[in-house]
């Protein structure tokens, strides 16, 4: 294609930017990176434990209250109570003790459950054709997505040791990524991915 080509593809792609580029919500990041938008992909390096699954839901959740598009995330390792806990937490900026004690009848602490939050598939193992099902089904029933987000690569289905799956699924989400028109972006710690999609 011609410059011309390009520059006009470019305008066009750009016009899109305000309503489909993801905010993280965290100003020094976004001041570097102007957010995320439909194209890029961010990488994030963290040791296991360094909150990459919290910064995921609150990329998440940040996303859904910005935009009022639905965010989903396949947990693959932590249980949707564990989620749901985190969400409340997150929320309400409350601790997980709090949190308990609310769903035990003691809220003299005045926890709040949220009316709504982000779509949660908890299921393990899922492969990268189950994760894209799931994605159409979800689209079918609420309409467009906002984000989604896997937690995390190597808990996903496919052949072969931890490292073979990884290799395996990170091209992998790139394509369902470009299928859906998502944003990838990844998140990689020592032992631990995760991956982040705008759509």
């Amino acid at each position: 294609s011609t410059i011309q080509a390009r520059s006009e593809s470019y305008k066009k792609l750009v016009k899109t930017f305000t309503s489909a580029r993801m905010i993280t919500s965290y100003s020094e990041i976004d001041k570097m990176i102007r957010g995320i938008a439909p194209g890029e992909k961010m990488t994030i390096v963290a040791e296991p434990g360094g909150f990459k699954t919290a910064f995921l839901q609150n990329l998440l959740m940040n996303n859904k209250r910005r935009t009022g598009r639905e965010s989903l995330l396949f947990s693959m390792e932590m249980p949707k109570e564990k989620i749901f806990e985190r969400e409340i937490q997150i929320s309400g900026c409350c601790s997980g003790f709090l949190v308990e004690k609310h769903f035990l009848g003691e809220d003299q602490y005045g926890v709040e459950v949220p009316e709504d939050g982000i779509i949660v598939c908890d299921r393990p193992r899922l492969t990268l054709e189950q994760v894209g099902r799931f994605v159409e089904l979800t689209m079918t029933r609420i309409g467009k997505l906002g984000v989604v987000g896997i937690d995390y690569l190597q808990l996903m289905g496919g052949k072969g040791s931890l490292f073979e799956r990884v290799e395996a699924n990170a091209p992998g989400v790139k394509q369902l990524a470009c299928c859906y028109q998502w944003l990838p972006s990844k998140c990689w710690s020592q032992q631990r991915c995760s991956s982040y999609w705008l759509f």
